[in-house]
């Protein structure tokens, strides 16, 4: 998988779970311009670093179904 199909699905992720880039770097423990700056192809990200977001994505996920099952 190239590049740009990580940066379509983690954009794709955050619009679906509505996660701010500020939101995914404190839960991904990331700076928000590498994010930023990797979703806007002005740099790359790090292996360990798109697998720490991408992870992260989906734990919100997780989280985000438990609470529905909840109520």
């Amino acid at each position: 998988m190239n590049t740009t199909n990580f940066r379509i699905q983690i954009r794709t992720l955050m619009e679906r779970k509505k996660v701010s880039i500020a939101k995914l770097s404190r839960v991904a423990n990331i700076h928000p311009d590498t994010i930023y700056k990797y979703l806007r192809e002005e740099s790359e990200m790090s292996a360990a670093n798109l697998e720490k977001v991408l992870n992260t994505l989906n734990t919100m996920e997780d989280i985000k179904l438990q609470r529905e099952i909840k109520q």
